[in-house]
């Protein structure tokens, strides 16, 4: 199994959209190599009007200690993702010194 590189792109401080979400693209970037490939869901959604639109889900893997946080946004593979909620961190049962990575849902909404 092989990873891939991703960009971490960090939420800007003070920067957000009308929704008070932390707009992407202001803050730092990092890019790392994934721990796993990732793993795409779908979804269709319809609003209250019928109109539809699709939901792109994600999950990543990153090595411990990445600063990533749910305010931050994830490029992979040319597409720019949210993270989709808290960022779970991933140790071994066995040992309190053994760490298992971040597990990191991502989320991009269109239509």
């Amino acid at each position: 199994m092989r990873g891939e590189y991703v960009t971490v792109i960090s939420a800007a401080a003070d920067t957000v959209d009308a929704y008070g979400d932390p707009v992407p693209g202001d803050g730092n970037r990092l890019t790392v190599m994934t721990l796993a490939p990732l793993t795409f869901r779908n979804s269709t959604e319809s609003d209250a009007r019928g109109r539809g639109g699709v939901v792109t889900g994600a999950t990543v893997y990153l090595p411990t200690g990445t600063p990533i946080t749910r305010a931050d946004h994830v490029e992979a593979r040319g597409v720019l993702y949210e993270v989709d909620g808290d960022v779970a961190d991933w140790r071994s049962p066995s040992s309190s010194s053994r760490t298992g990575g971040l597990e990191v849902a991502l989320r991009r909404a269109e239509g």
